[in-house]
Order: structure tokens, then sequence, then C-alpha cells
């Protein structure tokens, strides 16, 4: 008979038991949870913007010249032009993933023109020089001063009441102080693809005093960055006037600067402040104060904020 040493047995077993995993019943995820796995996060890639629209004709003209030599001094630039059609101001960008969205940021715009300190008169500011962020773009720049600061007012004003009505946290990219006005020329994002190297953008030293004129800054917008909009401007969702002008603005486009920019009379045309009263769902004639008006609503997709 052979000898069993039951405690060392029992030992042996107990040991067993500690270190071997439990067995665990295989789970399978419900039909919602496995959907709500496979759902993708929304995108945080913008998807409109906010801005002031600088529609006088003379400006785009001055524009293309200028984007013209800039090309032909810099050929590996080629396709690299905004074009001036689609010139503005960007105060912010937003991310818009609904149109719940979208509406909130209609809503929202709709209350930005009583924050344009110094009344209801549309500002009027100078473009002059060229400047660039890093080398990827080109802009024109707007020279400082009351105007000015008046629009920069109303920027972060409006970035803080988006932020209050739509509850847009990534506003906080829009500080004080960062904001920087600009009117974009050429960048390089326009072509720049996997298979075609980054492109060259020339050098602006031979620019840099060139004069874009005084031009009127009537209205601020909310637009959509993909899609084509009236007269090749970007798709407006909603648009509020800062001002009209009176009858010293007049209609024409002003005397010319030193390079063919057009002055005085703010630089926009009765014709084209009436085309945006249209477009704000106001009333078009001529010299009556502009202000706060309801714009067309149009979109899909809808919320966050940064400079662009």
């Amino acid at each position: 008979m052979i000898a069993v040493n039951h405690a060392a047995v029992l030992a042996r077993t107990c040991w067993h038991l500690q270190t071997t995993p439990p067995l665990r019943a295989a789970v399978t995820p419900t039909p919602t949870a496995a959907a709500a796995a496979s759902t993708p996060l929304p995108s945080s890639r913008p998807t409109h913007f906010v801005a002031l629209r600088l529609p006088d004709p003379g400006l785009h003209e001055q524009m293309r010249r200028v984007q013209a030599e800039l090309i032909a001094a810099e050929p590996r630039a080629a396709g690299c032009g905004v074009p001036p059609e689609k010139s503005h101001l960007t105060a912010f960008v937003l991310t818009l993933h609904s149109q719940a969205d979208i509406e909130r940021a209609q809503q929202a715009l709709r209350e930005c023109a009583a924050l344009l300190p110094g009344g209801p008169h549309a500002p009027h500011i100078r473009v002059r020089g060229l400047g660039a962020f890093g080398r990827d773009v080109v802009f024109a720049a707007v020279e400082p001063g009351h105007e000015l600061g008046r629009i920069g007012a109303l920027v972060e004003a409006s970035a803080r009441l988006f932020v209050d009505r739509c509850g847009m946290a990534a506003a906080a990219h829009l500080r004080a102080g960062q904001w920087t006005a600009h009117l974009t020329l050429l960048k390089t994002s326009r072509v720049r693809s996997r298979r075609r190297p980054k492109p060259c953008l020339p050098t602006i030293h031979t620019h840099r005093d060139v004069d874009f004129g005084t031009h009127g800054v009537w209205s601020l917008e909310l637009c959509a960055m993909v899609g084509r909009g009236e007269a090749g401007y970007y798709p407006v969702l909603e648009s509020v006037l800062l001002g009209a002008p009176s009858a010293a603005d007049g209609g024409g486009q002003g005397s010319s600067g030193e390079d063919g920019a057009s002055e005085g009379g703010g630089g926009a045309s009765l014709k084209l402040v009436n085309q945006l009263l249209i477009l704000a769902g106001g009333e078009g004639g001529g010299g009556a104060g502009g202000g706060h008006a309801e714009g067309r609503r149009a979109g899909e997709g809808g919320v966050s904020v940064s400079t662009y």
C-alpha cells in the first residue's frame, strides 16, 4: 500500500486554485453597443466660418494684378491664388455638425451687429502692404487704426457670444488680442497634395508697400467652406449689415490711389451695398442706415471656433 500525504495534496490543490484564472462567460455585445463602438467620432475640421466680406470690384482688380505679378516672379506658386471674388476678413472658423448647430450659429450671428462699437455705421479700412504666415500664406495687410480697432472688438465680442449661445469651447482658440486682420492672396493649401510637392510662395519685399485703397466693411456673414455662392463668393447662410453708405459715400468707386486702387467713398458702390441688403433680407435703397437684418437660412452641418 502506498502512503498518501494528504496534507501535501491539499496544499498543492489550494495553490492551483489560487493561481488559475477564473473562467469568464463570453459576453456578446448588444446591437446598440456594437453600433456605438463602430460609429466614428465627428470630425473637428472646420466646416463654416464667420467673415467680413469685401465686395469692391476695384479691390478685386487690384488683387488680380498683384497676384499675377507675384506668380510671375515665382512660377511655382501658380494655382495658389485665392479668387478675388472670395475676398473677406475671416473673423473665426466653426465646426458645425448638424442642422441644429447651424441654426444656433445663425441665431448667434443675428445678435452680432449690435456688438460693433461706435454706432451703426460701417467701418472703413485701409488695405496696404503685404505680409505672410510662414511659407504657406501671403496676404494683404490692413493698416491699424480706430476703424480696425472697432472691427477687432466686434470679432472678439462675436466669438464670446458664439461660445455663450452655442457652447463652443474651442472658441478659446481666438484669444483676446490675437486676431490678425488679413486679406489672403496666395495659399499653398489650394494646390497641396500627396502627389505634388509643397509649392513655393514668392518673396514679398518688392510689394511691401502696395496700396489696395480704402474700403467699407458692410456685412458680417456666416459662410460654408464648401460650395459656391452668388457672384463666386462662398455660400452665405446668414448675414447682418454693419451699416449702409451715407450720401457722402456716393455710389462711385472714388478716386484712385497711387497703385490704381479705389479710394474715397469707402470703396464700395451703392449697388454693391444694395446687393448685400437684399442678401441680408433687408430693403435696398441707397443711403438709409442698414443695421441688423435676418438673412437666408440654408445648409447642413454644425460647432467650434478658431482663427482661419
